[in-house]
């Protein structure tokens, strides 16, 4: 899928130089500011991600490549109640995750969609009955309880 599509990668030669290989799934986890670091979030992540390779090679005979380390834990710029309370698109569903999506965008040169990787973005950050997430455009979008799933808090790990 990903054959001759890698581009140049935008930001300062910095970035450029930290960007992992084309062609893989790059996978984000978003901290806000106000969450503490907890180690079983960007394991849990990493345990997801490689099922889920194992299920695609299992059943389809063809995988995807992830990164090392497999996710990328991203100190966000906000609290978690800006996450969930700022408006961002229509409907209050996306607001969380298209704040997520869209802070991580700036702060990597990422596009959506993105010909240099498959991106996964997840944040915990979640109004509670209301926020969600989706994919589309190159791009996996996940709020909390997602996040919380992979990382199994908050209860069993009832969708991973």
């Amino acid at each position: 899928m990903f054959t001759d599509t890698a581009e140049a990668a935008t930001g300062s030669a910095k970035r450029r130089a930290a960007d992992p290989p084309a062609g893989t799934v790059r996978v984000f986890w978003l901290k806000p500011s106000d969450v503490a670091n907890d180690p079983r979030y960007p394991n849990g992540i990493t345990g997801v991600m490689q099922e889920s390779r194992r299920f695609y090679r299992r059943e389809l005979g063809v995988t995807f490549k992830l990164n090392n380390p497999a996710v990328e834990v991203v100190q966000g710029n906000h609290g978690r109640a800006w996450y969930e309370n700022t408006p961002n698109g229509g409907e209050e569903y996306w607001w969380v995750v298209f704040n997520m999506q869209q802070e991580l965008m700036a702060r990597f040169g990422l596009r959506s969609p993105d010909s240099r990787w498959l991106c996964v973005g997840e944040v915990s950050a979640e109004k509670a009955g209301v926020s969600g997430g989706g994919g589309g455009a190159g791009w996996v979008i996940l709020s909390g309880h997602d996040a919380d799933g992979a990382a199994g808090t908050n209860g069993a790990m009832n969708r991973w």
